[in-house]
């Protein structure tokens, strides 16, 4: 019985896999192969994974100093599995892999194939890492979006069902087709060249690609930025390429938890414009991001140490200081703190620390000059040596926004000024919220003066897209070899910044009343006479001081009097030179905000 096995496996030892083509004959000792190609290929495709993973691991470690996170350690997966698939495929050379079948040996298909099934699982399960670590790279970019987070977690569940299938399919008809019976009997596979499988699975798999590739396509489409930059993300994406690195690198937010900052601070989520956020506050209680990509530090600017010490830990390139008590805060000294020697901490760390850029959160009210009516003034208005009595706002902005254009071109900083007026938005507890108490209250029907008086206001997500765009346009400035022309300069200017879209100041008041389901008809409208209402609130002014030794009431004549004056101003040059459009328009922030109002301080409405 051993001398028949034996006979058989002598004359299998010269059987081909499959008979050669007619005048061909089997070269099992020197066959024509595509071995050397295979070796090149395989080592390329994964050395250059290799080489990626190990940049992007380095960067986001010691560049960007975000902490490493599942898509990362997902890639280094990856790119053992493609390791272990090259070592197998190599391995695999010399079990007829890259040959004719004619040129095989029918005993070495046995080896040939089981090291095929391990390749193929092997390559199966990479390609889900790979697809689970570009799925939670999207999570990271885009956390802030209910509807991208969705779109991810739903990307990773048809991952999943799409692969086990998948695998056990693989594993079943390659283990079948490999029996040792079968290869006695010359059949060595009885499916078809391409089964209804293997069919299947492939339709399911392109189809999850171009899926995974639409979450981020769907995203950049609703970003605020300029359409050269969608198109420019979206043929990034589009070719398969990932965003590892935002343009603004690490991005430094002082006031990052206020009004403004933590729009900006969502933007850059959203856009994927920075690689590291650091928020820099006062405190960070409120309009926090549970996101890997921000940071918050609490410190005050008017400690010179606690802003190095943040600095210092961030390796930050970019610093958008927003932070400015509350413009009706009637503490002079607070004020100048903040705006003035607080404006200069950050502008002497930023040189410290070698920032190049810093984009300094300015007003509107620097050209206030007296009581008189501000119409479409634009960056070529003096700025008043001598402000208002009582507007010490105005004064200390004015000054903190001297210094920072001042500070413009030393030790390689270049700084630019946002004057921003009356804002507005998620995340408002002033503005939003005095309008929307009027109207709870029925006293939205009492408008101060005639009534109309334009006034510019700016929704905050307009504000924060202003400051990137404002940022992005100071680093292109450093970057260019040729100086740039001055009428296309950034640094060292000041933009005014509106939404565009002026209105009468109670028309505000009526937007919100209307919002919250209590509309104001003409009607309803009671006109009050500035002088006579001025007249009472200094009157109660004085008493409150009297009373209080030296307190101030809630609203004051100065208030009252903005409420009846026009404030309009022409941004003209933001739009030319930093490309800035309004993208949210008054009806719809109205909407956001008051929205999100009620749902954080009375639940009668959603913020979605």
């Amino acid at each position: 019985m051993s001398n028949s096995t034996d006979a058989m496996l002598a004359a299998l030892a010269n059987y081909p896999a499959m008979p050669p083509p007619p005048g061909v004959q089997s070269n099992f000792d020197h066959p024509q192969t595509d071995g050397k190609v295979l070796i090149i290929v395989g080592i390329l495709s994964t050395i250059l994974p290799f080489i990626a993973v190990v940049l992007r691991l380095y960067a986001r470690k010691y560049v960007s100093r975000q902490s490493i996170w599942w898509d990362d350690g997902l890639c280094l997966l990856a790119v053992l599995g493609s390791i272990v698939h090259t070592t197998l495929m190599i391995k695999n050379l010399d079990n007829g892999l890259g040959k004719h079948m004619w040129d095989i040996r029918a005993l070495s298909l046995t080896h040939n194939r089981l090291v095929l099934v391990v390749m193929n699982d092997v390559i199966a399960f990479t390609t889900y890492l790979v697809r689970c670590s570009i799925l939670l790279l999207y999570y990271r970019l885009f956390n802030v979006s209910d509807l991208s987070r969705r779109l991810v977690w739903v990307g990773l569940a048809l991952c999943t069902i799409i692969t086990i299938p998948n695998l056990g399919v693989i594993i079943t008809r390659d283990v079948k087709c490999s029996e040792p019976t079968s290869i006695l009997t010359t059949t060595f596979c009885h499916t078809r060249t391409v089964s209804t499988n293997i069919i299947t699975f492939d339709v399911f798999n392109v189809v999850l690609d171009f899926y995974i590739l639409f979450i981020p396509l769907h995203q950049v489409r609703g970003l605020q930025m300029k359409a050269t930059k969608k198109r420019r993300l979206i043929a990034l994406f589009g070719v398969g390429f990932l965003i590892t690195m935002g343009d603004l690198g690490s991005v430094f937010v002082v006031g990052g938890c206020g009004l403004l900052g933590h729009h900006i601070v969502k933007y850059l989520l959203e856009s994927g414009d920075a690689t590291r956020i650091t928020v820099f506050d006062i405190s960070t209680k409120n309009n926090r991001y549970n996101d890997p990509r921000v940071e918050y530090i609490i410190g005050s600017i008017t400690s010179r140490d606690d802003v190095l010490s943040a600095l210092k830990k961030t390796n930050a390139q970019v610093i958008i200081n927003t932070a400015s008590p509350d413009p009706l805060v009637p503490v002079p000294r607070l004020l100048e703190d903040v705006n003035i020697t607080g404006t200069q901490n950050v502008l002497d760390c930023a040189m410290e620390c070698g920032i190049k850029i810093h984009v300094y959160t300015s007003s509107s009210e620097v050209v206030q000059n007296s009581y008189d009516d501000i119409i479409m003034a634009n960056e070529i208005w003096p700025l008043p040596e001598n402000p208002v009595d009582g507007a010490v706002y105005s004064r200390t902005k004015k000054v903190g926004e001297e210094l920072v254009l001042k500070a413009n071109g030393q030790n390689g900083l270049l700084t630019t000024a946002i004057r921003l007026c009356t804002i507005f938005g998620e995340g408002d507890r002033v503005l939003t919220k005095q309008m929307v108490e009027m109207a709870q209250d029925g006293r939205a029907k009492y408008h101060v003066g005639s009534g109309k008086n334009l006034y510019d206001f700016i929704y905050a997500g307009n504000a924060a897209e202003g400051h990137i765009l404002a940022a992005q346009k100071l680093l292109e400035a450093s970057r260019s070899e040729q100086p740039i022309p001055q009428e296309l300069r950034v640094d060292g200017e000041a933009f005014f910044m509106t939404n565009g879209d002026p209105m009468p100041f109670w028309d505000f008041s009526r937007r919100v009343a209307a919002e919250i389901g209590k509309p104001l008809a003409e009607g309803d409208i009671w006109l009050l006479p500035l002088g006579l209402v001025c007249f009472f609130a200094r009157m109660l002014e004085w008493v409150t001081w009297a009373a209080t030794f030296g307190g101030q009431p809630s609203i004051t004549a100065n208030m009252l009097r903005y409420t009846a004056e026009v404030r309009t101003f022409d941004i003209t040059k933001a739009r030319q030179r930093l490309g800035y459009r309004p993208r949210v328009d008054m009806n719809e922030g109205i909407r956001l905000a008051v929205n999100w109002h009620l749902a954080h301080f009375s639940g009668q409405k959603d913020s979605s």
